[in-house]
């Protein structure tokens, strides 16, 4: 029977050892591939209406909150009297009321992933962000590994929409980046994302709507008269000056219709 000496644990397995042991884990989070690319340093753009926290309702199937705005932030007022600020915040907040959706995962270690996948979208997305993008999604359906949408996948679907640049690039080059245009045609064809995203277009402006009416005003044409059809005095009047100079130039006695003249 050969025997080895024991060999003695570096730092960091007797560290490991020493958290198993008391039960305690590093604070770092571990990452993996499929975490999402470093965010940008320029914020995502603006939305008309908190889109996520709509979809985490719809994807719960519980009515949504009471919904407003302060200074621009969504701020959303839930029954039990609970007030959120922040799409992403009131997102999270139905997601934990609602475990059974799997909206922050499958399970707790997912959470942490989820979060990540939230701080990305909150920032402007690239074109240089697709192509990571497209390599997380080749192997599985959505960003965290669960059978449904989660808060990362209505997070990114929700950020891309926010830049129609992005959209028309992933539609234009899709041989480039397959996975994320599979990814994104799917969402965008189940019906509680496209109803969201069809409230969220600006309506068109009244101005445009005012401009049609009234180039439909000017294209209209104005009824014709007929060859010698009178329709009006001053009609009657040139008429008869005409008929008036005429006599005139062939020195004829002015007649009745040249009294008329006189008298109108």
């Amino acid at each position: 029977m050969l025997l080895f000496p024991a060999m003695k644990p570096t730092d960091t397995e007797r560290k490991k050892q020493q958290d198993l042991i008391s039960g305690t884990t590093s604070s770092t989070p571990a990452t993996s591939s499929d975490d999402p690319p470093a965010p940008s340093v320029q914020p995502s753009p603006a939305r008309n209406i908190a889109v996520c926290a709509l979809l985490a309702t719809k994807l719960a199937h519980v009515q949504p909150p009471k919904l407003s705005s302060r200074d621009g932030t969504p701020v959303a007022v839930f029954p039990d009297g609970t007030e959120v600020l922040g799409d992403h915040n009131i997102a999270r907040h139905v997601a934990r009321q609602h475990v059974h959706t799997h909206l922050y995962g499958a399970n707790k270690t997912d959470e942490p992933r989820v979060d990540r996948w939230l701080n990305f979208a909150s920032h402007a997305l690239t074109q240089d962000h697709l192509t990571t993008l497209n390599s997380v999604l080749t192997l599985r359906t959505f960003f965290i590994g669960t059978h449904v949408p989660s808060l990362a996948d209505i997070a990114v679907w929700d950020a891309l929409h926010a830049q129609p640049e992005l959209i028309k690039f992933i539609e234009q080059h899709a041989k480039k980046v397959p996975h994320l245009a599979r990814w994104l045609r799917y969402l965008d064809s189940l019906k509680d994302f496209s109803d969201v995203q069809r409230k969220n277009k600006p309506a068109k402006p009244a101005v445009a709507q005012t401009s049609k009416a009234a180039a439909a005003v000017q294209g209209e044409k104005k009824p014709s008269r007929k060859a010698g059809e009178v329709s009006g005095p001053q009609d009657v009047r040139t008429y008869l000056c005409i008929v008036a100079m005429i006599y005139i130039m062939n020195d004829a006695t002015l007649s009745s219709e040249f009294v008329m003249l006189n008298a109108i």
